[in-house]
């Protein structure tokens, strides 16, 4: 039986951009798919996580946290201790800060949001990461082009001249993250957008009775049926075209406003853009 692992918690290539971008590092993965970014950070090379799924800004190390809180450049500002709940359950407290500038390799954020670095996460076959993490709230308004084709992370001026034959998804801002509307026969369902999850996962719970499951060999061929239970979902763009997506089935205590999330499963190996000033999704399939 193949022994599956799941998580969740620059190059420039010929592209037809007409408009500035600002790199901010070439993507890895680790061996269970999650992107991990080469970014600078006060100068100082890290390896992160990108986490979509996180409203921070960025989780480090209590070592790299202590040495930017304390320099005077960055008029950090303490906030009150953030608190964070995984899909198990557990509740995690940390340090939180603001720092009103803050250069992250060639773009300089404001009102950047810091917190100290704990794992969190649900894993399944393996153990949680453990590199500090670049979350969503770092990009506020931002354009992210993710391209996960080509293996590089910037920000855009402006959407490329072809966006329109590109796959939109609208997505809605919650207090969770990022929804993306989804549905498995007439029930309706909202993902959170997450690159910090393998995989797609849909909370067992939230689904009919009577939806059909499926074996983990739908989202691994080299699995055996029996590693997991999978539902299939779809999701309708912006074109009403529909996109089947598998997500393995959990039992996890309910949230309010999701159902599951939409994982690195259906973002890889495609060029992608996050416009988070318009909240919409595109993917160049």
């Amino acid at each position: 039986m193949t022994k599956l692992m799941f998580i969740f918690s620059i190059f420039i290539f010929f592209i037809n951009y007409s408009y500035a971008h600002q790199a901010l590092g070439k993507i890895e993965y680790d061996e269970r798919g999650l992107p991990l970014i080469n970014v600078l950070i006060d100068k100082q090379p890290h390896k992160t996580m990108l986490d979509t799924g996180s409203s921070q800004g960025l989780h480090l190390y209590e070592k790299s946290l202590s040495k930017i809180i304390t320099n005077k450049n960055y008029n950090a500002k303490k906030e009150k201790p953030h608190k964070t709940s995984d899909l198990n359950g557990n509740i995690k407290v940390v340090q939180a800060w603001t720092l009103q500038n803050l250069k992250v390799s060639e773009v300089m954020f404001s009102n950047v949001q810091v917190v100290g670095f704990k794992p969190w996460g649900l894993s399944i076959g393996g153990k949680l990461p453990d590199s500090e993490v670049v979350g969503l709230g770092l990009f506020d308004k931002h354009i992210i082009h993710m391209d996960f084709k080509n293996h590089f992370l910037e920000l855009l001026s402006g959407l490329p001249n072809n966006i329109n034959s590109w796959t939109a998804f609208s997505l809605q801002k919650s207090s969770s993250g990022l929804i993306v509307k989804a549905s498995t026969g007439e029930h309706n369902l909202s993902l959170i957008l997450d690159t910090g999850a393998s995989h797609s996962f849909i909370f067992s719970d939230t689904l009919p009775q009577k939806t059909e499951l499926y074996g983990c060999n739908r989202i691994d061929p080299q699995a055996s049926k029996e590693e997991c239970d999978t539902a299939q979902l779809v999701l309708i763009d912006s074109n009403e075209k529909r996109k089947t997506e598998f997500a393995i089935v959990i039992d996890a205590p309910p949230f309010e406003d999701f159902d599951g999330v939409l994982g690195m499963k259906f973002l890889q190996g495609h060029e992608t853009i996050l416009d988070l000033s318009t909240n919409t999704l595109y993917i160049n399939r």
